[in-house]
């Protein structure tokens, strides 16, 4: 079983270990949502949780962090990550955290030794 599950359609990622959730959408804009599968959290990656990030990765507070994520699978999607869901509601393919509390997760990720090995399950 993967470490967090994204469900495109419920509009949540849980982190099951650790008893925690967010509301969360992928889409619809560019290539739309992501693609149902496995995909490795790349921990080493996250930029640090700040004001100095795009306006599209920005919760509320005007605070926002990139974590990548990468695909097990074939695919031409790059660029792929979770963030807050700054500006309009929506991604261009990544999961935008709409949660008021984004800094949780943040804190959560990094809380996690940076050569842990992390998974994401994304399902319909």
């Amino acid at each position: 079983m993967a470490d967090l599950t994204f469900s495109i359609s419920q509009r949540n990622l849980v982190w099951h270990s650790k008893g925690l959730s967010w509301i969360a959408v992928s889409g619809p804009y560019g290539l739309k949502a992501l693609p149902v599968g496995i995909y490795d959290i790349k921990r080493r990656e996250v930029t640090t949780y700040s004001s100095a990030i795009g306006n599209s990765f920005k919760d509320k507070s005007g605070n926002g962090f990139f974590l990548p994520i990468s695909p097990r699978f074939k695919t031409t999607r790059t660029g792929l990550g979770i963030h807050p869901d700054g500006g309009i509601p929506g991604t261009l393919g990544c999961i935008g955290l709409q949660d008021h509390n984004t800094e949780n997760f943040y804190r959560t990720i990094e809380s996690i030794s940076p050569s842990s090995s992390i998974t994401l399950e994304v399902k319909i």
